[in-house]
């Protein structure tokens, strides 16, 4: 039957309805075993009373023919008796009770007599329990049924105290779900505890992965963005009219220049998404400073409009073991934000260990990231996943970004 309620609070209840009712019938059978008891308890000391009496009442007892007892409950036979019974005779010194009949028998023997006593006690005569059976079971069914009443009110109150954290539970797991949000039975160490934990772990991770999916959308946006407005400008030079063969042949370059860092871009977000590390991604030795003058290149035209002049310093035959695509990214995003946000020049320093990049920004910046969004958080996801180390700073009114590539990485 209970599994016919979808409420656990149902479920409950009617789980402790069952022992409730058994515990009820054991108490009043133990309550009708314990009167039946007494009252043979009762019985048989009256008995031996009556018995211990008859043999101290006179010394000379085989010659008094009328001293045994005889009431409307208690009879008394000697061995000679004709009217004894006939089961009688087989007994023993001692106390019986005879079942079947709901009779006492106590056998005794007078001193210095070879002569047996039988003393009978008819215990529906001598007990008023018979008669009163009626009421009495009248009073244990009403006691009984007290109990029942009496133990629903804490069998509800149990069932309430079990079901009440699971409903509390999924209450709180139907609103809407923020980051960091702690349910209020996670602290328990029971099992609702553990349940609620799981819930908690399970609905950070699903944020965490919409969260990822959210800053996936907004990068990919951000990195296209360049190449799709490459592309844009340069098939609206091929159309007009005064378009010579010379543009053309530059504007369909730059088209398929455009096309190449798209490829780039949704290879390198690929990578990204599927939450790989630096041993599963391929590696190869990869020219340092071919990628930054690629770099330059795609951000011809704000260097030319600010008039940047850019310094290349040290090793310029560095190479570094890496992931082309990502390194590639990364040295854009580093080298499109000094060109888009810096002024006047851009210093550029290779090592196989490490790539600084510097540039004076307005002296009004008050955050070392601000006007950097969505290409400093690229960066920061490649270098994570390639075990690097970036390092940005403000200082004297200069941007500083350096990347520290891993030794392992490192040729």
């Amino acid at each position: 039957m209970p599994f016919q309620f979808k409420s656990l609070f149902h479920r409950t209840l009617l789980t402790l309805i069952p022992f409730l009712l058994a515990v009820t019938v054991l108490y009043s059978v133990l309550i009708n075993m314990a009167i039946n008891n007494t009252e043979d308890h009762i019985a048989k000391r009256y008995l031996e009373r009556e018995g211990a009496a008859l043999i101290n009442a006179s010394p000379e007892f085989d010659d008094k023919k009328n001293i045994l007892l005889s009431t409307s409950y208690l009879r008394s036979y000697r061995t000679t008796d004709p009217n004894l019974p006939q089961q009688y005779k087989n007994f023993t010194l001692g106390y019986f009770e005879l079942e079947d009949s709901d009779k006492h028998i106590l056998v005794i023997s007078p001193p210095e007599s070879e002569e047996k006593i039988y003393l009978e006690l008819n215990e529906s005569a001598f007990s008023s329990v018979g008669k009163n059976e009626g009421i009495i079971y009248s009073v244990l069914f009403a006691v009984a049924g007290l109990v029942i009443i009496t133990s629903l009110i804490p069998a509800v109150i149990t069932a309430r105290l079990i079901s009440q954290p699971i409903s509390d539970l999924a209450r709180e797991t139907q609103k809407d779900w923020q980051p960091g949000t702690q349910l209020s039975s996670a602290q328990r160490i029971d099992e609702v505890g553990t349940l609620s934990r799981a819930l908690q772990t399970l609905f950070q991770r699903q944020s965490d992965s919409l969260e990822r999916e959210k800053h996936f959308t907004r990068h990919a946006s951000h990195e296209m963005r360049t190449p799709v407005t490459i592309i844009t400008n340069a098939l609206a030079v091929i159309n007009l009219p005064s378009c010579d063969s010379q543009k053309t042949q530059r504007n369909l370059m730059r088209v398929g220049e455009a096309c190449a860092d798209l490829d780039l871009i949704i290879s390198t977000f690929l990578m990204l998404g599927r939450q790989q590390t630096s041993v599963d991604i391929e590696q190869t030795k990869v020219p340092l400073l071919e990628v930054v003058d690629a770099a330059i290149k795609r951000c011809e035209q704000p260097i030319k409009a600010k008039r940047i002049v850019i310094t290349l310093s040290g090793d310029t035959n560095a190479q570094v073991r890496s992931n082309e695509a990502l390194l590639k990214v990364a040295i854009n995003n580093l080298i499109r934000n000094a060109a888009n946000h810096g002024k006047r020049e851009m210093s550029i320093c290779l090592s196989p260990e490490r790539i600084d990049i510097s540039n004076p920004i307005e002296s009004n910046t008050n955050n070392v990231t601000t006007g950097y969004g969505f290409g400093i958080d690229i960066v920061q996801r490649i270098c994570q996943i390639q075990e690097w180390v970036l390092k940005i700073s403000e200082q004297n009114f200069r941007y500083h970004v350096s990347i520290e590539f891993n030794s392992p990485n490192v040729t």
